[in-house]
């Protein structure tokens, strides 16, 4: 029970919680109702039986033979009885009948009980009124009458009927009503929730809407906005330590890949493997300290510099670039002409991380599509390697995410470059997809283009 409670949503517990209340009280209200009714019906026959008792004991104390009064409503029990048991009057439907009531009346006032059945040809018990009477010459008599309940049980039975009808009615009236007031409250908590989740890594500069009552939603607003400044100027300091570093370590890294370059080449092949070793992880860091600036300079300004740009070219220059680095056949005969709109420099480092990751897995081939298709640009990087597993595709564009295959050192790669293609893509309103090649992996990258 409590697990399926807990799994509720807070509406449907706040509307379930006060109208199980509602339905309590409203029950509690239908008792009390139904007990009240039947008090005073019950006190209304009383009232007329003792008023018909005492009209019946007055013509009794006036005479020395008693008689029952023809103005008793009909239906009416009534009976005048000596000490002694003695029937000696009785209504016209009593006619010939023993002594019923036995019960003895109250001397300060009149008795009133409620006795079975009597025998008029009905169940329904009766409520008597007993009044203690003495005729001319001092004889006491008691007198009886009595009141079928029948109409009262009948009205009980009707208002029982009715409540039991409208109770449960009411209650889901109350319950809907309930489920739209507390949805209505709720609305502002989904405003700000719906704010918060729309609020990314790239924007924490915006802010929830605070509203303008001094209440609970208004406080929690705040604090939201507290928070995301508290976060806003965490990153900014982790993004400029970052920015200031990569920045700070690409002047001497290139100045150590440059001596390095050029005592190889004064050597003349006479390096052993060692310095060339020695060269491969000081282009890998290089290549790290690129990385990072550039992601740095992503995450410092969402808004992203846009003009028309050939990305035919760029991918043709970057084709060419990559032939004088790897012996890799190069399928570039797919590449037709495509415009987009972009940044030259973010689309170009696009492209040359694509073909660079490529590069890094292909077992002997690479080929690269890029035609128009409505109104996208597809640029489509496919090589022959390994392939991704399906569970991976995602997580190969997280920062310093590297697969299994990819972790030697020998292959290189910081795990940086898909991360800047999705970075970079998004920004662009584009998409990146990721299939299998059979072998190997496609990326497939969908820009929106150029007017």
């Amino acid at each position: 029970m409590r697990k399926w409670w807990s799994r509720r949503s807070l509406r449907a517990r706040l509307t379930i919680a006060a109208s199980t209340v509602m339905a309590a009280a409203i029950a509690a209200a239908a008792g009390l109702l139904i007990w009240r009714v039947h008090d005073e019906l019950i006190a209304g026959l009383d009232a007329t039986a003792t008023s018909q008792a005492l009209e019946v004991a007055t013509t009794t104390a006036g005479s020395n033979r008693p008689t029952i009064p023809a103005s008793l409503a009909p239906g009416t029990a009534a009976q005048v009885v000596t000490e002694s048991g003695r029937v000696v009057a009785s209504s016209a439907n009593l006619a010939g009948e023993s002594r019923l009531f036995t019960f003895p009346p109250n001397s300060a006032r009149t008795s009133l009980r409620t006795v079975p059945a009597t025998p008029l040809g009905d169940n329904d018990p009766y409520r008597v009124a007993a009044v203690s009477t003495a005729g001319p010459d001092g004889t006491r008599h008691v007198v009886y009458v009595g009141l079928p309940i029948a109409e009262v049980t009948t009205s009980i039975t009707e208002l029982t009927a009715a409540l039991a009808l409208g109770g449960p009615a009411l209650a889901a009236v109350l319950a809907g009503i309930t489920w739209l007031l507390v949805g209505r409250a709720l609305a502002p908590v989904d405003v700000l929730r719906q704010q918060a989740a729309d609020i990314t890594v790239t924007d924490l500069h915006e802010r929830v809407d605070v509203p303008p009552t001094d209440d609970e939603l208004a406080r929690l607003a705040i604090t939201l906005n507290e928070l995301l400044a508290r976060i806003e100027s965490s990153l900014d300091q982790q993004r400029q330590f970052v920015a200031d570093a990569a920045h700070e370590l690409r002047s001497p890294v290139a100045a150590i890949l440059a001596h390095l370059e050029v005592e190889q080449s004064y050597a003349a092949g006479a390096t052993g493997p060692g310095a060339e070793a020695v060269i491969r992880e000081v282009r890998r860091l290089s290549q790290l300290v690129d990385d990072l600036l550039a992601l740095a300079r992503l995450d410092a300004s969402p808004r992203r510099a846009t003009v028309p740009v050939d990305l035919d070219d760029i991918v043709l220059a970057e084709i060419d670039a990559l032939r004088h680095r790897t012996n890799l056949i190069l399928d570039a005969s797919g590449v037709t002409a495509a415009r987009v709109q972009g940044d030259p420099s973010l689309l170009t480092r696009v492209v040359r991380n694509l073909l660079d990751n490529a590069a890094r897995y292909a077992r002997s081939r690479i080929t690269v599509l890029l035609d128009n298709s409505g109104d996208d640009a597809l640029l489509t990087v496919a090589d022959d390697g390994p392939g991704i597993q399906e569970e991976q595709r995602q997580r190969i564009f997280e920062r310093f995410t590297r697969l299994e295959d990819g972790r030697s050192r020998d292959v290189g790669g910081v795990g940086l470059g898909l991360s800047i293609v999705l970075e970079v893509v998004t920004a662009y309103e584009g998409s990146v997809r990721v299939e299998d090649n059979l072998p190997g992996a496609r990326f497939t990258i969908r820009l929106p283009a150029a007017t």
